[in-house]
């Protein structure tokens, strides 16, 4: 009887250990059905295939793509969505330039219209007062920046068409701050890592130490009680 009860103590303590170290799911449930990863550098790239020479554009600053396949060196991803004037685009981001969270980024898409005034005069002379139609604006959905050698374009879609444009100004936007609280400086346990908070490991050690004490006193060796003398008996 005595062994059963030891056998059932430390099955017990084992279970509670276990159950204690075991790490808890790191993203919430929504954060399940839909995963994000923040672009932290200014060149991430958005490629056509997991092909480096097959650039769409850069990501913007801060902002994320949504994760529909992750790989252990190109994730599969769709950046934006079907809202025009913008329009989802698919493809490819370096796994290990992104920075993966696990909640869903309110603002998780930059969308930033992007005006270009173009001239129809071609340097023609046009009546006084009749120049009103010497110009044309247009305004495109802007994705992000391409570079080629020294050039660097605009990715931009009009009208159901993407393309790009030579960028002829620097655009300035509102960056994300939400996944600061993800960054390994702001949080010792880093988001998605697996790793057991410190309660945990604290409380599973001090249950095995109480596991090995409880067995030790169950099965330390009894002392013989001491025999009564003949002269206890005596009366």
């Amino acid at each position: 009887m005595r062994k059963i009860f030891v056998s059932f103590a430390c099955l017990l303590c084992l279970h509670i250990c276990l159950a204690c170290a075991a790490p808890r799911p790191a993203l919430t449930a929504a954060a399940e059905e839909e995963s994000y990863a923040c672009a932290l550098s200014y060149d991430v790239y958005l490629y056509e295939a997991e092909d480096e020479t097959s650039g769409l554009f850069c990501i913007p600053y801060t902002y994320y793509v949504k994760i529909l396949s992750a790989g252990t060196e190109y994730c599969y991803v769709q950046y934006s969505t079907d809202s025009p004037p913008y329009a989802a685009v698919y493809g490819y981001c370096r796994t290990d330039e992104l920075h993966f969270v696990d909640f869903v980024p309110e603002r998780p898409f930059l969308y930033y219209p992007l005006d270009v005034t173009y001239s129809l005069a071609g340097g023609a002379a046009f009546p006084a007062g009749d120049d009103v139609f010497s110009t044309v604006t247009l305004t495109y959905a802007y994705y992000g920046d391409y570079t080629v050698g020294s050039a660097t374009y605009w990715y931009v879609a009009h009208e159901g068409t993407q393309g790009y444009l030579p960028k002829t100004a620097d655009i300035s936007y509102d960056l994300n701050t939400d996944f600061e609280a993800s960054m390994p400086e702001n949080n010792e346990q880093n988001v998605g890592s697996g790793d057991m908070p410190v309660a945990q490991i604290v409380l599973g050690v001090t249950l095995g130490i109480l596991a090995v004490g409880v067995t030790y006193y169950l099965l330390r060796p009894r002392r013989p009680r001491p025999q009564k003398a003949e002269s206890d008996f005596d009366a």
